[in-house]
């Protein structure tokens, strides 16, 4: 049989609080034989859980209670007051969930510390809904080109053909020289080679085409007018480009973008999961008719969900907020440029 019983009774019964809003309430404690209470400890904290590995953080300790006298078999009341934090909220997704939870410990010599743990829920704050901005003039072509803006060098069209053919040059030129005068051998070895030269021209393809579709978009840029917001409020932003050939350029978009990340296990056995549970896109369609490396000015405007979960960054478990601009290009891949915003209750 135990020696001692704790338990929480919550002030309010939902364990539902805003950011600095009061937590309060009784730890109630019973013991079976008379003793003397050095401490009573009260540690607040969140942990997570869900397909990453477990992180923690947050703590806080008070310490309220000293050398009480306790008499078996009474309930002894002990009352605790303090200010909710102010994040991380708490938060229940697919892959990350963040849940806050307030432990009492009971420091009894010659005893095990016994202790009671209890959940509860930090919410947001309901914020004034402000209304969208009128984007008459969504894109803009400014009257002359922006010196900031460098034109592309010719010499990246050299770099990326090189990037595509050396290294297949070389392998082959390797494996041939590993099986020089054994012709069975080489004849064997043709299919690895194959697959080689797969693997690397897909490589180099692949970066070859992104050079080619960053030279046809041009410098690519976002400005956003606020990185860090509330819940509720609205992401304005300018994406500014300047193609040596606007008339390829097929539309803008905009793409506001809310994930979880979560890694589970380590090393070799290492794996990262990711979810996206909020989308919003905003796209400005082409050609734009200008001159070669006229700068060009997206704006978009879009609001922030307004039960939008808190920026989350810890080693296993993300929660994170972008906002993305694609420059659709035609007939190449689209260009894409990726900026991260803070969403909190107090940025």
């Amino acid at each position: 049989m135990s020696t001692c019983e704790v338990w929480f009774e919550f002030d309010q019964a939902e364990r539902t609080y805003r950011p600095g809003e009061t937590i309060s309430g009784i730890v109630h404690v019973r013991v079976n034989k008379d003793c003397v209470c050095k401490k009573i400890f009260l540690r607040m904290a969140w942990r997570t859980h869900g397909k990453g590995n477990r992180n923690t953080g947050g703590k806080q300790e008070f310490a309220f209670v000293e050398n009480a006298s306790l008499t078996a078999g009474e309930d002894h009341r002990f009352p605790f007051m303090f200010s909710a934090p102010n994040g991380p909220l708490s938060y229940h997704g697919e892959l990350v969930n963040i849940d806050w939870y307030l432990t009492a410990s009971v420091d009894i010599p010659w005893a095990r510390d016994p202790k009671a743990e209890e959940e509860f829920v930090l919410t947001g704050t309901a914020f004034p809904e402000e209304p969208l901005p009128e984007l008459a003039d969504e894109i803009e072509i400014l009257a002359g080109p922006d010196e900031s803006i460098q034109a592309p060098r010719k010499k990246s069209r050299k770099l990326g053909l090189l990037l595509f053919f050396v290294p297949l040059v070389l392998f082959g030129i390797m494996a041939i020289t590993m099986f020089n005068g054994k012709g069975s051998s080489l004849f064997g070895f043709l299919p690895f080679l194959s697959i080689g030269v797969l693997i690397f021209g897909g490589i180099f393809a692949s970066i070859w085409f992104a050079k080619k579709a960053a030279e046809k978009a041009g410098e690519c840029e976002i400005e956003i007018a606020r990185p860090h917001l509330r819940p509720g409020e609205i992401v304005t932003c300018d994406v500014r480009i300047a193609p040596p050939k606007p008339e390829e350029i097929e539309g803008v978009t905009c793409i506001l973008r809310g994930r979880e990340v979560a890694v589970s296990g380590s090393g070799t056995k290492k794996s990262t999961h990711r979810r996206t549970f909020h989308e919003q896109r905003q796209r400005l369609p082409g050609p734009f008719l200008t001159d070669p490396f006229q700068e060009i000015v997206a704006t978009f405007a879009m609001r922030v969900p307004a039960d939008a979960p808190s920026t989350f960054m810890q080693s296993s478990n993300k929660v994170l907020w972008e906002l993305q601009a694609v420059v659709e290009i035609a007939k190449w891949p689209d260009h894409k440029k990726l900026e991260t915003l803070r969403v909190a209750v107090d940025p």
